[in-house]
């Protein structure tokens, strides 16, 4: 896995780059056409281009020649990025590849061949709107070091390679990577790691300090001394869905995907318990982006159509929002409509011998709390339309277990609290069958085999599978 930039936005970021050089490599090697080419005389001239339509397809082959082209040419290495000579360098070597794979393409399809200006002017373009790019990004994460974008890291255990390791992604920001804190035994001497490593409690407690922190990763040192430990981190981690690093055995476990990898210099296993493959991952979030961007304009007349119902019949705000834990515990604030009287949520203790539902979840057929507008909404599932706003924010995903709020999570055990590894979505399997008809402990089942057997195809599947589920509205309230 690359180090540099870990997160898809980042190579999306280029690829948008990518086809914006192109766009202006064709502009400008059109405007440029029939003028003299410097050093060789009036007689020989840039040649005009064909119409734009037959560069079409080139704009949708690009993006996936060049996302292979810069992975290779590891622009996304730490070393590289900082280094202005290096990252040029492998810039260009990425774009000859890139180029000579291009008129490959077009010369084994029997397609027509881009000019030779045009292509000088777009890899010239994008060289160096991705290397000041680059520079650019690289020096605001310098600053931005408390974004809560970047990957949280929790270590275990306190030696010299941990404090290495710990200077390490303090001195490289760029990596994207933030250490929340360190786990000891009593019998670790902590002199000299204060300055980069702040302890947070002890290895027993890992569970309440993963409960009360996003954590993306957990990174073992010490591990021949900790090793008695290893079965409760191992199980914590595996249990919750939170990545295992440890350097450099590994227990065994039941579920995890193996993955080796280097971090400035240091030997990295790792054990994944949710789907990690970058290049579906980027697909899914495409899909995501694009079909919520669609949908929102599309029934942007519906929006309006119920925001009015939805004031006509009650006082309050059209939308109501809610705190929601996302990836990895992090909370979000999710949009719906409206289906209830305003401050529903202060009367919910009131109504707590009503619940329906097994597990933390609040449910009731008939709650007292929903207006008859709103009732309508839940039975249609339209209340729930204003997460596209989510979707296309990325809180959340089309498809992925749904959402729950902070107090839920609070009262999750240890194994139900997977579920949170993957990005939550609008719905799940769980949707489509039978939705509140499924007691707790099943549901979570259901969403835990969902992320165990994730693919871009279970997806589709279940986005096809929501539409006549949503429209006879079976199981909902």
């Amino acid at each position: 896995m690359a180090e540099m930039f870990p997160r898809i936005s980042y190579r999306v970021s280029d690829l948008l780059i990518t086809i914006l050089s192109f766009i202006l490599g064709y502009f400008l090697a059109n405007s440029l056409a029939g003028y003299p080419i410097p050093f060789f005389g009036s007689e020989i001239t840039l040649r005009g281009l064909h119409s734009f339509d037959e560069f079409v397809l080139i704009l949708f082959v690009i993006p996936f020649i060049w996302w292979v082209a810069l992975d290779r040419a590891n622009i996304y290495d730490p070393i590289i990025i900082r280094n202005p000579r290096l990252l040029l360098w492998s810039l260009i070597k990425a774009h000859l590849g890139g180029g000579i794979f291009l008129f490959g393409f077009f010369f084994l399809a029997k397609l027509y061949f881009p000019s030779r200006p045009q292509m000088i002017f777009f890899l010239g373009i994008n060289v160096l709107l991705l290397y000041c790019e680059k520079r650019i990004l690289v020096s605001s994460l310098k600053v931005k070091k408390g974004e809560a974008a970047f990957q949280k890291l929790l270590l275990i255990g306190m030696d010299l390679e941990a404090k290495r390791f710990a200077r390490h992604i303090e001195n490289y920001p760029e990596l994207g990577y933030q250490i929340i804190g360190c786990l000891t035994d009593q019998t670790e001497d902590l002199d000299g790691f204060d300055d980069h490593l702040k302890v947070v409690g002890n290895i027993n407690q890992i569970e309440k300090v993963v409960r009360e922190n996003p954590v993306d990763e957990v990174v073992v040192f010490s591990l021949r001394r900790l090793w008695e430990t290893m079965d409760l981190v191992a199980g914590v981690c595996e249990d919750m869905g939170i990545r295992l690093t440890m350097v450099p055995q590994w227990p065994t476990l039941k579920i995890a995907q193996f993955h080796f990898r280097k971090l400035g210099g240091t030997p990295l296993f790792s054990f994944v318990f949710s789907p990690t493959e970058s290049g579906y991952l980027f697909i899914k979030r495409l899909m995501d982006f694009s079909l919520s961007l669609l949908a929102l304009i599309f029934l942007s007349p519906l929006f309006l159509l119920l925001a009015i119902l939805i004031k006509w019949e009650s006082k309050g705000p059209v939308f109501f929002i809610q705190k929601r834990c996302g990836l990895n515990g992090r909370v979000f604030s999710l949009i719906k409509f409206r289906s209830m009287v305003q401050k529903a949520e202060t009367m919910q203790e009131q109504l707590r011998d009503l619940n329906e539902m097994s597990g933390p979840v609040f449910k009731i057929t008939k709650d007292p709390r929903v207006t008859r507008v709103g009732s309508w909404l839940r039975k249609t599932s339209l209340d729930e339309l204003p997460q596209l706003i989510n979707v296309f924010k990325g809180d959340i995903s089309l498809v992925g277990p749904r959402p729950p709020i902070p107090g839920e999570v609070a009262l999750y055990e240890r194994w139900q609290r997977r579920r949170l590894s993957v990005k939550p979505g609008m719905t799940c399997i769980w949707q489509i069958s039978g939705r509140n008809n499924i007691n707790f402990d099943e549901w979570m089942k259901l969403d835990l085999n969902y992320i165990d057997h994730w693919s871009l195809l279970l997806d589709l599947k279940i986005l096809i599978r929501t539409i006549p589920a949503v429209l006879s509205g079976r199981g909902a309230r």
